[in-house]
C-alpha cells in the first residue's frame, strides 16, 4: 500500500512539473510591397496570389488591396513557390530555407536562412532571413504602378 501512495505522489508530480504544450502557430514569412519609384510602402490590388502545387488561392481581389501578405512555409519541404496575378501580370518567386525540428511535446520546426532562388518579379529582395512570429518583412517587392 506504502509502496503505491509513493508511487502515486512521484507520477503526480512527474505530471504537474512539465512545461504545458503550446501549439506554434503555422509558419509564414511577410512579403511587403512598395512603390519602385520612391521607395515608399504601397498597398497594391491582385487579381490572385496561389501557392504552387496548392489547391485554394491565398488572396484574390475581393480581398482589397494588400500592402503585404503573409504567406506559408511548408515543414514538408526545403523551398516554395508563389504566383502572384496584379492586372493580368503574372509574377513568381521561389524562396528556399532550411528547417529544424524538435520534439518537446510535440514535433516542432523552426525555419532560417531564407533565400531566394528564383523570380521574375522586377526587383525583389530578402531583408530578413530569419522566420518568427513577429511578422517582420522578410521580402521586399518593388512594383511599377
Amino acid at each position: 500500500m506504502k509502496k503505491w501512495i509513493i508511487y502515486s505522489i512521484v507520477l503526480l508530480m512527474a505530471f504537474a512539473c512539465q512545461a504545458p504544450c503550446i501549439e506554434s502557430p503555422a509558419p509564414t514569412f511577410r512579403v511587403s510591397f512598395f512603390d519602385k519609384k520612391d521607395k515608399n510602402a504601397k498597398s497594391f490590388v491582385f487579381k490572385s496570389i496561389k501557392g504552387v502545387g496548392r489547391d485554394s488561392v491565398l488572396y484574390n481581389a475581393q480581398s482589397g488591396s494588400l500592402g503585404f501578405v503573409d504567406l506559408p512555409v511548408s515543414p514538408l519541404s526545403d523551398s516554395v513557390s508563389f504566383v502572384f496575378d496584379r492586372d493580368s501580370v503574372i509574377n513568381t518567386f521561389t524562396i528556399r530555407y532550411g528547417r529544424t525540428f524538435s520534439v518537446v511535446c510535440d514535433v516542432q520546426s523552426a525555419f532560417s536562412d531564407l533565400v531566394l532562388r528564383q523570380s521574375n518579379f522586377d526587383s525583389i529582395v530578402v531583408v530578413k532571413n530569419s522566420l518568427d512570429t513577429k511578422l517582420q518583412t522578410n521580402i521586399q517587392v518593388y512594383y511599377s504602378r
